[in-house]
């Protein structure tokens, strides 16, 4: 008898303390309800921009492995800019930066021993494609663009040493050597 009784008696409790609450926020009703969509919406805006931003980044990764896959070595370079040129700042577009950059590294230096002029201007895309990536790709997370800014560094070093640039390709293999003391590009330079 005395546990129904304890019982009952708590229950009256809980029912007095909401009973108190609810008619202390009822003029504050309209607020509570403002605050509530408010909070919902915001929810509802991060969602989907951060589903935007990730359909952006799937796509640009979609078109990066699609121009790498193209058979034609003129037309891989042409959808790669194209890569490179719609997705500037996010990883996929400057892997297919870099890719460019080291295509017209090869082929400037290929190009230097037939036709000279050729050959600098190739060479010349080269550095400032590389320099793009390392620029663009400093935003990056450490993680993200560890690799990328390491063989940017390494293709610029290489694009000022086929340019005949002894001093500058040093400055750039010195500081790939810093700031990757231990990777495997790192210690080649």
């Amino acid at each position: 008898m005395k546990a129904e009784r304890r019982h009952e008696l708590q229950t009256n409790a809980l029912a007095d303390w909401l009973s108190k609450t609810m008619e202390k926020a009822q003029p504050h009703a309209n607020t509570i309800l403002i605050g509530t969509l408010l909070l919902v919406g915001a929810i509802v805006a991060v969602v989907m921009i951060s589903g935007r931003a990730s359909n952006s980044n799937s796509s640009a990764w979609d078109e990066y492995y699609q121009a790498t896959a193209v058979d034609d070595a003129e037309k891989r370079i042409t959808e790669l800019n194209g890569v490179a040129d719609s997705y500037p700042n996010e990883a996929a577009g400057m892997w297919a930066r870099l890719m460019v950059a080291e295509a017209q590294l090869v082929s400037g230096a290929n190009a230097s021993f037939k036709d000279r002029e050729e050959g600098r201007d190739d060479l010349e895309s080269a550095q400032q494609d590389f320099e793009k990536v390392i620029q663009a790709g400093e935003q990056l997370s450490a993680s993200e663009g560890s690799l990328l800014l390491q063989r940017a560094h390494w293709g610029l070093a290489r694009t000022l040493e086929s340019q005949a640039k002894p001093d500058d390709a040093i400055e750039a293999y010195e500081k790939l050597a810093k700031s990757w003391p231990d990777s495997a590009l790192g210690k080649s330079a």
